[in-house]
């Protein structure tokens, strides 16, 4: 794509902006990245944007390494997991879901079109289990089979879409243009 995902423009805001600012008008105080310290880009980016900086000195272990440090370096009741390049999240999205959260929920996730979507709300209670599973290799989606999930559902799948080719982010552009005008 020429440059890391969470650095693409929408307008004046880069998508790790765009995403944090989502996550903050929610509710969400503390917002934290996990990052590759090799990508000092997004550090200055998160910095700027007062974000806690995690750094996963083991990129090559993939994502589950990465919210392996997300969850272990959590001090709050819940954490909420997602990627970062998720254009159309809105703060109604996130604020229905954290509405959900209850101390006899394990995991909160939004549903759409029959699948399972992010942001993933994980319970405090859950984080130990959760890390060493990922720390064996296992991606967060194994994990979430065994536990049980409250389900949030919503009837488009648009603020879950992601942006993983340049196309996606063509598009993600257009449609964004056309909800402003």
């Amino acid at each position: 794509m020429g440059t890391p995902k969470p650095l693409l423009q929408y307008g004046t805001q880069t998508l790790l902006e765009r995403v944090s600012q989502t996550l903050r008008e929610a509710g969400i105080a503390q917002v934290s990245v996990v990052v590759n310290p090799n990508s000092q880009g997004v550090v200055r980016e998160a910095q700027r944007l007062s974000l806690v900086t995690l750094f996963n000195d083991q990129p090559e272990l993939g994502m589950a390494h990465s919210a392996a440090i997300a969850i272990k370096n959590c001090a709050s009741d819940w954490i909420a997991m997602l990627p970062c390049d998720m254009p159309f999240l809105t703060p109604q999205v996130v604020a229905k879901c954290i509405a959900a959260l209850n101390e006899q929920a394990e995991v909160v996730q939004p549903f759409a079109d029959g699948r399972s979507r992010h942001p993933v709300f994980l319970s405090k209670n859950l984080f130990s289990n959760a890390v060493t599973a990922l720390r064996a290799g296992s991606p967060l989606r194994e994990f979430l089979k065994t536990v049980t999930i409250t389900p949030v559902e919503f009837e488009s799948s648009l603020p879950f879409k992601d942006i993983d080719t340049m196309e996606e982010y063509e598009e993600s552009l257009r449609l964004l243009k056309l909800a402003a005008d």
